[in-house]
C-alpha cells in the first residue's frame, strides 16, 4: 500500500533494484547492462560521483544496494521495450483485491433544514411575535412597549400569511431560530457583505446587520485569512527649514557599483554618493563628507538594511545627535522619497549613457536636478543655500531671483490604536496563519507601532494592523514562522537623542550610545564601550550656530539694511 505513494522515478529505480536482487544470483562477478526507458535512471544509478546530495533517502539506500553489481545503464526508447512494457501492462487473473475497490466519499450531505412550518409554529411561542402578530391582525394601540419599537415602526409594511409575520417579503425570524440561521448563512465564509445581501433577501429581525457583522467579527477562521485593511496613505510632517529630515536609501548594484542617495526632505535637494561596498563603515564616510559640507541634520529615514540597522551605525548617529528612523518590515512607502529618487536617478542615467565618464555624467545629472526650479518655481539648490547656482545658461542672461513662496503647514495625524488595543497583525512568515493576535505596547508614530505577539515585539505600519474583536483563547492559533527577535524594533525617540558633547579640542565624547535597531531576523544587541570621536569645529560650529530667538536680539543692522548676528565675542561692546 504505502509504494502507491512513490513518486514516478522512485517506481523506475525499484523496477531496476527488484530486477537485480531477483537475478542475484547470476549477475553477481559479471558485467551487465540494464536497458530502460527512464532516461532521469541514467544519471541517477549510473554516474560514478555518488548520488546527488538533494537526492531523497529512498534513493541513496538503493543506490548503495547496487553498488554490489558491476553494471551500467542504457536509456532506449519505450517504443524498443516491449517486454517490460507488456509485462507491466498485462492484467493479472482473477478478481481484483479489496484493497483496490474505489472509496466511496461523501461530497455533500444536507443538514437540517427550517421550512415555514417551523417558523410559524416558533413564532407562536416567542413572546413579542406573538403580540406583534396580535397588532397586526387587529390594530395597534397608541402606546407600545420599547421591546415592541423596531416593529412598531415598520407596522404599514407588515403582514401575517400562513401565520408568519412578514417586512415586505421578508420572513420576521423569531429568536429561538436566529442562531441557527445565522451559522448557516455563515457556514461558506462568503464574508459579512455576501452575508448581509443574501438575508435581505429571505429574512429580517431587529439588529440582523449587527448579528451578522459580530459573527464574521469572531469567526478565528474568517479573521486569519482577511484581506489587507484599506491603505492610508499619510504623509510626514512638512519640515520647518531645509536639512532637518533626510532620506537615505542605497541603489544597485548599478553599472558597477552601489549608490548612496540622499534626498532632503525640505528642499528636495539630491546628492548621490558612488562607492563599490555598500557597508557601515563606507556608509558614515559617505555621510561625514555630505555633513561637512552642508552640516547635520536633525532627522534620518532609512529602510531595515544591515548597514543602517548596525551597531555601528546607530553609534554614529547619536554621537551626532542625530534621530533615526527605519521603516517598517515590508512597507518601503515610509521612505518613498528616497526610493522614489532611486527610480529617477536609474532611468535618468540610463537615458544619458555613460559611454565617457560614469562620475562626469552623474555630476552633470546632479548640477541639472539641483538647478532646476521646483513648481514654487525655487530650485533645490536654492532652497538650501539661499542662492542660485550658476549654470551654462547663465550666460544667455541674468534672470531676477523670485520671492519665496510659503508652503503648507505641518501634517500631523492622531493615531488610530493605543497602547493596550487588541489587533490582528500580519505575519510574514512562511507559515501559520496570515494574520495572528497581538496586542499594541507602544505607539512609535502616528502609522508605526510596535505590537506584542506572544513573547516577541513586532513593528508594524497602520496599514499591516486590523482591530481585533476575537477573544485570545477562541483564536485557533498556528505556529508563526516569522521570529522576530526580543529586543524591541522601535527607532531612537528624539527627546533620547541628547547630542554630543563638544572639547574645546573639537572631540565629542558620548559613554551612551543608543542601541542598533534591530530587523526582526537579526540577532540581540551589545552594547558598545564609550568611544570618542574627532571632527572639525572650525567649519561646523559657524555652520550651525543658533539663530536669535527674537528679532533683533544680538542682531545688527548695516548700511546696506541687511541683519546680521553679533559675533559672541562683540555683544558686549555692542550692548
Amino acid at each position: 500500500m504505502t509504494r502507491r505513494k512513490y513518486s514516478n522515478i522512485e517506481r523506475e529505480a525499484l523496477a531496476v533494484v527488484f530486477g537485480a536482487t531477483t537475478f542475484r544470483q547470476y549477475l553477481l562477478g559479471r558485467k551487465f547492462i540494464f536497458e530502460t526507458d527512464h532516461q532521469p535512471l541514467v544519471k541517477l544509478l549510473g554516474c560514478t560521483d555518488g548520488v546527488p546530495y538533494l537526492v531523497s533517502p529512498r534513493l541513496k539506500k538503493w543506490k548503495l544496494a547496487l553498488a554490489a553489481y558491476d553494471y551500467s545503464i542504457k536509456h532506449i526508447p519505450g517504443r524498443q521495450n516491449p517486454f517490460a512494457d507488456f509485462m507491466s501492462r498485462q492484467p493479472g487473473p482473477g478478481a481484483p483485491c479489496s484493497d483496490e475497490v474505489a472509496d466511496e466519499q461523501v461530497l455533500f450531505i444536507e443538514s437540517e433544514v427550517i421550512n415555514a412550518d417551523t417558523v410559524a409554529t416558533e413564532t407562536q411561542r416567542d413572546p413579542i411575535l406573538k403580540t406583534v402578530w396580535h397588532h397586526v391582525l387587529n390594530g395597534w394601540p397608541e402606546t407600545i412597549d420599547q421591546t415592541l419599537q423596531p416593529y412598531f415602526a415598520k407596522r404599514w409594511e407588515l403582514s401575517v400569511s400562513d401565520n408568519i409575520l412578514l417586512w415586505n417579503d421578508r420572513v420576521i425570524v423569531p429568536e429561538s431560530l436566529r442562531e441557527f440561521l445565522l451559522n448557516d448563512l455563515h457556514y461558506e465564509h462568503t464574508g459579512v457583505v455576501r452575508m448581509k445581501r443574501l438575508a435581505r433577501r429571505y429574512m429580517w429581525w431587529p439588529r440582523i446587520d449587527r448579528d451578522l457583522e459580530q459573527v464574521c467579527a469572531q469567526c478565528p477562521e474568517c479573521q486569519a485569512e482577511a484581506r489587507l485593511p484599506a491603505k492610508e496613505f499619510g504623509s510626514w510632517s512638512w519640515p520647518t527649514g531645509p536639512w532637518q529630515r533626510l532620506h537615505i536609501d542605497y541603489a544597485g548594484p548599478f553599472m558597477g557599483k552601489m549608490f548612496l542617495v540622499i534626498v532632503d526632505s525640505y528642499s528636495r535637494f539630491l546628492d548621490i554618493v558612488p562607492m563599490d561596498r555598500a557597508t557601515s563603515a563606507t556608509t558614515i564616510a559617505a555621510l561625514r563628507r555630505v555633513f561637512a559640507l552642508f552640516g547635520l541634520p536633525h532627522h534620518i529615514v532609512s529602510d531595515n538594511g544591515s548597514q543602517f540597522t548596525s551597531e555601528e551605525f546607530q553609534s554614529f548617529l547619536h554621537k551626532n545627535g542625530i534621530r533615526h528612523t527605519c521603516s517598517a518590515p515590508g512597507h518601503p512607502a515610509t521612505n518613498g522619497l528616497a526610493e522614489r529618487y532611486v527610480g529617477v536617478f536609474k532611468s535618468k542615467l540610463k537615458a544619458m549613457g555613460t559611454q565617457g565618464d560614469l562620475h562626469a555624467t552623474l555630476q552633470r545629472f546632479l548640477l541639472s536636478h539641483r538647478t532646476t526650479p521646483s513648481a514654487n518655481n525655487k530650485s533645490p539648490a536654492e532652497m538650501l543655500m539661499m542662492r542660485q547656482p550658476c549654470t551654462r545658461f547663465d550666460t544667455l542672461k541674468q534672470t531676477a531671483k523670485p520671492s519665496v513662496d510659503s508652503y503648507e503647514r505641518n501634517m500631523n495625524k492622531t493615531p488610530e490604536f493605543q497602547p493596550g488595543d487588541a489587533v490582528f497583525t500580519l505575519n510574514f512568515g512562511s507559515y501559520g496563519s496570515k494574520w495572528v493576535p497581538g496586542r499594541i505596547v507602544s505607539v512609535i508614530s502616528p502609522v508605526n507601532y510596535q505590537v506584542q505577539v506572544q513573547d516577541a515585539l513586532w513593528k508594524r505600519h497602520r496599514n499591516q494592523l486590523r482591530a481585533r474583536s476575537v477573544p485570545l483563547s477562541e483564536f485557533v492559533r498556528e505556529d508563526v514562522a516569522e521570529a522576530p527577535p526580543k529586543s524591541t524594533h522601535q527607532a531612537p525617540s528624539s527627546s533620547a537623542d541628547t547630542g554630543p558633547s563638544v572639547s574645546s579640542t573639537g572631540t565629542v565624547s558620548s559613554s551612551s550610545p543608543t542601541t542598533a535597531e534591530k530587523q526582526p531576523s537579526s540577532q540581540s544587541t551589545v552594547s558598545p564601550t564609550p568611544t570618542t570621536m574627532t571632527i572639525p569645529t572650525d567649519s561646523e560650529s559657524e555652520s550651525r550656530m543658533p539663530t536669535p530667538s527674537t528679532p533683533g536680539q544680538n542682531t545688527s543692522t548695516t548700511r546696506s539694511g541687511r541683519q546680521v548676528v553679533i559675533p559672541e565675542r562683540y555683544r558686549t561692546q555692542a550692548k
